[in-house]
C-alpha cells in the first residue's frame, strides 16, 4: 500500500471529526446541515448559539446517524423542521421516517419532520410579529 492511498471499498474521512455547516440568511432564517456525522453533544450548543429553524440530518446509519441518534440530535438542536437525508433505496440505506417523526415528537414536541422526495421543495417563512403603539394606533410588522 502506498502512503496516502485508499484501498478499494474503504471510506475515508481525513480526521474523523464532526462537521457541519450553519447557513444564516439575511431574511433571518438559519439552516444547520449536520453533514455526514453522528449526534454529538455540541449540537446543543449550536442550537443555543445559532437557533437554526431548519436542520438537515442524515439518517441512513452507514457513516451517519440512525433514527435514534437523529431524534436525539433534534432534541439538542431544537429546530422547527428536520429534513432527513442520506437514506432510501437509491443509496442502499433504508430508514423508517414515520418512526423518526414519532421519536422526534417525543423528544422535541415543537419539531416537525419534513421528508422530501426528489424534486420537492420546502418553502419556509420565518415567524413574523407586530407591535402596536396604543397611543397612536401605529403598527410595526417585523
Amino acid at each position: 500500500m502506498v502512503l496516502g492511498s485508499i484501498s478499494e471499498g474503504h471510506y475515508f474521512h481525513p480526521d474523523g471529526g464532526s462537521r457541519g455547516v450553519i447557513l444564516s440568511f439575511n431574511n433571518g432564517i438559519t439552516v444547520y446541515n449536520t453533514s455526514d456525522t453522528n449526534v454529538f453533544s455540541d449540537m446543543q450548543l449550536i442550537g443555543q448559539m445559532y437557533g437554526p429553524q431548519i436542520a438537515i440530518m442524515p439518517v441512513g446509519v452507514k457513516f451517519t446517524m440512525g433514527i435514534r441518534e437523529a431524534a436525539r440530535a433534534a432534541s439538542f438542536i431544537r429546530p422547527e423542521i428536520v429534513i432527513p437525508c442520506h437514506y432510501g433505496p437509491q443509496v442502499g440505506q433504508l430508514a423508517d421516517i414515520d418512526e423518526l417523526g414519532r421519536a422526534v415528537k417525543f423528544l422535541s414536541p415543537n419539531t416537525n419532520v419534513a421528508a422530501l422526495a426528489p424534486g420537492q421543495i420546502l418553502e419556509y417563512t420565518a415567524s413574523n410579529f407586530s407591535v402596536e403603539d396604543e397611543r397612536s394606533n401605529n403598527s410595526t410588522v417585523t
